[in-house]
């Protein structure tokens, strides 16, 4: 199998679910912001949401890219991020939010990490991790080499 066919076999197992945990957890983390701005952290200062939209946003991109470079510690990101965008959501219940947002925000959280417990993403994780290895060999026999 040549190196562009096994980017197909693997692109084609694996990327629907890898979107589908990006988008949901993209979903999650806006719609935190959002939801946390507009119940119980409500200020006139709206540069403030956007920090945090952008730090939480940084994060979990970082994350993700670290977990598509193979590093395991890259999915503990992306768990943190939505654990942490599920605990800010669930207070601002008390505020009486739409109740649409607020549904729509733990569903989208909660999705996200039952995406990153199927088997397949598991799998996809686990081969990221071998292309990692088999790439820091590649570079360490190419060092010998010279």
């Amino acid at each position: 199998m040549t190196h562009g066919q096994e980017l197909q076999a693997f692109l084609s197992r694996y990327f629907g679910v890898f979107i589908a945990e990006f988008t949901l957890s993209c979903f999650a983390v806006g719609g935190t912001v959002s939801l946390v701005f507009a119940t119980y952290l409500r200020s006139p200062d709206r540069s403030l949401s956007v920090m945090a939209l952008a730090v939480a946003a940084a994060v979990s991109a970082a994350s993700h890219i670290a977990m598509v470079r193979g590093y395991a510690w890259g999915v503990r990101g992306v768990i943190g991020i939505l654990v942490v965008a599920l605990l800010a959501a669930l207070p601002s219940y008390g505020y009486r939010p739409h109740m649409g947002a607020y549904v729509s925000v733990l569903v989208f959280a909660l999705l996200a990490l039952l995406v990153i417990n199927t088997q397949r993403y598991r799998d996809m994780r686990v081969q990221l991790v071998s292309y990692r290895h088999i790439r820091k060999a590649n570079r360490q026999a190419a060092k010998a080499a010279k």
